[in-house]
């Protein structure tokens, strides 16, 4: 299981969040299980490899708020649209009890060996949400 380390932030104007950005982090919010919403910031540097995962929406993750550990699942991404650096991260707390749902990723394999597939046969893929 991996753990972020993240840091409170009270702020939340505009110039400040840019400058967060500039200084290598990306804001963030954690929401859910019937506690206020807590403003945060992680390290652009530790979160680059672990975004880029196919897994990463539907994995849950530790995340270490000035040494508060909470059990999140991170539900929204938002991208620059010129960069396509991450801008904000939205995470959900995990609550006992409570029923999630997720899109978990699939991904088909060997398609070259496939015997309808390789008489012309189609692969159809449908996901219903």
């Amino acid at each position: 299981m991996n753990i972020l380390k993240a840091t409170k932030r009270t702020t939340a104007s505009t110039g400040q969040i840019n400058k967060l950005r500039s200084d290598g982090f990306i804001p963030a919010i954690l929401y859910g299980g019937k506690k206020n919403n807590i403003c945060i910031s992680l390290k652009k540097l530790h979160l680059r490899d672990i975004i880029k995962t196919e897994t990463f929406m539907s994995k849950v993750v530790d995340l270490d708020i000035d040494g508060n550990l909470e059990k999140v699942l991170p539900k929204d991404i938002t991208y620059d649209p010129v960069s396509d650096e991450p801008n904000h991260i939205d995470f959900i707390r995990i609550v006992k009890g409570s029923s999630l749902v997720l899109e978990i990723p699939v991904k088909f394999i060997n398609h070259d060996k496939s015997p309808g597939l390789k008489k012309g046969g189609v692969l159809n893929t449908v996901r219903r949400k």
